[in-house]
């Protein structure tokens, strides 16, 4: 009964390693890029500053694409080749979890997945107040929700990646990791500017999502390190593309002279 507990601590401790290393790595690279502040050619000519436009802020191009998109070209590179190079990765890990932990099984990540979310709307209805109004918010929830169920659903549809239970060809990539760790996203984004703890907590969540759903014996590890991919690109696109969207809906203006930036 203690080997038992054991190899499942030991079992956990290695993919919380692996996940938690995926957090790290986007902490770091979702620091704000440099601005860059370019004034106007009315001001360069001389005009007098009442007729000029305000300067423009810009940020430089965004780096922070390179990790989900990492995490994704990883989950791919190793979709059909469990037996060779980087897939022996996947079944190495199953084996080691069905050996030492055959009789594991939760629905706690059913759940988990949407905590991060729940959280931002908590947090907001007890007076913490986050980075945008409740419209806004919502919408870039919605919005991020969307993209994260439309590349799972395609992906899946084409890769037919069996599971490691061999319960359904669904596997690739991992469904309730994306949406975790998009959701994650969406809390770092909300609320950073109050704590980064928010943010830890966040990915904290997503990771034991995605470290549940291995144990689950549901998804192979390339599904989860591909689905915290798609999760962060999601969110990413939503916070980058939703500026555009609202204007269109709502026919809100940028302010004269102010480059809307991404805020990361």
């Amino acid at each position: 009964m203690h080997r038992a507990i054991l190899n499942t601590l030991t079992t956990i401790k290695h993919i919380l390693l692996f996940l938690v290393a995926v957090f790290t790595g986007h902490m770091h690279f979702a620091q704000p890029d440099k601005v860059v502040i370019s004034f106007s050619d009315d001001i360069a000519e001389n005009k007098p500053i009442h007729e000029s436009r305000v300067p423009v802020l810009r940020r430089s191009p965004d780096r922070t694409f390179i990790l989900p998109v990492s995490l994704i070209l990883y989950g791919f590179s190793s979709t059909g080749n469990k037996n060779e190079n980087w897939g022996s990765m996947d079944i190495a890990l199953k084996n080691h979890v069905q050996r030492n932990n055959p009789a594991f099984h939760t629905r706690v990540d059913d759940h988990l997945q949407y905590a991060p979310v729940v959280l931002v709307y908590l947090l907001n209805a007890t007076g913490v107040k986050g980075k945008h109004d409740l419209r806004d918010r919502t919408m870039i929830c919605l919005l991020s929700g969307a993209f994260t169920f439309t590349f799972v659903k395609t992906i899946k549809s084409v890769m037919k990646e069996e599971r490691p239970d061999t319960q359904a060809p669904t596997s690739f990539p991992s469904g309730h990791t994306a949406l975790a760790f998009s959701s994650a996203y969406f809390l770092h984004q909300e609320y950073k500017q109050q704590s980064p703890w928010y943010g830890v907590a966040g990915y904290t969540m997503a990771a034991g999502t995605g470290m549940l759903r291995i144990l689950n014996n549901r998804h192979w590890l390339k599904d989860v390190v591909a689905g915290a991919g798609f999760g962060i690109l999601s969110g990413q696109l939503a916070y980058l593309l939703y500026p555009k969207i609202k204007q269109w809906l709502f026919g809100e203006k940028k302010q004269q002279g102010m480059a809307m930036a991404i805020s990361y």
